[in-house]
């Protein structure tokens, strides 16, 4: 299955699914890769809020104009939860990748990188620096998008970087298997060994392939939570390969900080139902 069709088949959540900053979904060529913009303008503060591994990863810039100043912060793939700090009343711009695509972008291998932030320049450094002086002079967040797309479809073009072969199928069976899969089984599907397959994996991404398909779990449980009207725990247990409910309710507990009752309860209660039902079809996983 090639990464172009990867997006129709996976969608991953926030773990609030009306965000609180604007996001805006990347013209078709870009949607295989980028998962969305996001940002605000200045004197929109960015807000304090809970953070659930998605399986995405951001180039972050923040502009500060009146300083003429842009900072730009890469944060790897996260594999557990945490609450932002928050920011100034800058104005923010960042790229969403999946955390399988980051690494066409990349100048350096992005092992190491997980639940971690570094200098955007460190992996990112000729993107950082095409952009950073750009979104400066870019009047509004469409603005900003429109520059950011033109970029990376010249990168894309340019560069021709392509994903491991190994990794390619590794990532495309875990996501077709919604993460309910040993990962045991990967190196005879990919004709790699164990060891080779881990070192692509966290060279390309950052982490191994049993940390994305515990993730790629996750995130398809959440969606289903958050979609499904009659959701059953004990079928959610079949579903997913869990040893049983409790196996389950730690595991989404271990991602998510809470329990899927309480986060469930926190969405919607920030979001009303009518919201969660047009907004997040059940369909595309």
């Amino acid at each position: 299955m090639s990464v172009v069709n990867w997006h129709q088949l996976y969608q991953p959540l926030t773990a609030r699914p009306k965000p609180l900053v604007a996001e805006s979904r990347p013209c078709a060529p870009l949607r295989p890769y980028v998962r969305c913009f996001w940002g605000c303008d200045a004197g929109s503060p960015e807000p304090a809020v809970w953070v659930v591994p998605d399986t995405c990863v951001d180039l972050i810039f923040r502009i500060d104009r009146a300083a003429g100043a842009v900072s730009v912060r890469f944060c790897g793939v996260d594999d557990r939860p945490y609450r932002s700090a928050g920011g100034g009343p800058h104005a923010l711009f960042a790229i969403r990748w999946y955390a399988w695509t980051a690494g066409y972008f990349a100048q350096d291998s992005l092992q190491g990188t997980r639940n971690g932030g570094f200098a955007g320049g460190w992996h990112f450094p000729a993107l950082t620096a095409a952009l950073a002086p750009r979104l400066l002079e870019a009047p509004s967040h469409t603005a900003r998008i429109r520059l950011a797309e033109t970029l990376l479809l010249t990168w894309l073009e340019q560069t021709r970087c392509t994903m491991p072969d190994a990794v390619q199928t590794a990532v495309g069976t875990l996501l077709q298997a919604r993460g309910n899969l040993r990962t045991a089984e990967l190196p005879a599907r990919t004709f790699c060994s164990a060891r080779q397959l881990e070192r692509q994996f966290t060279a390309w991404m950052g982490c191994p392939p049993k940390t994305l398909a515990g993730l790629i779990r996750y995130q398809c449980l959440w969606r289903d939570l958050l979609t499904a009207p009659d959701w059953n725990v004990q079928d959610a247990v079949a579903l997913y390969g869990f040893a049983d409910q409790s196996h389950l309710l730690r595991s989404f507990k271990r991602y998510h900080g809470m329990t899927p009752a309480r986060a469930l309860a926190a969405a919607r209660g920030a979001e009303s139902v009518a919201f969660l039902q047009s907004h997040i079809p059940g369909s595309g996983i």
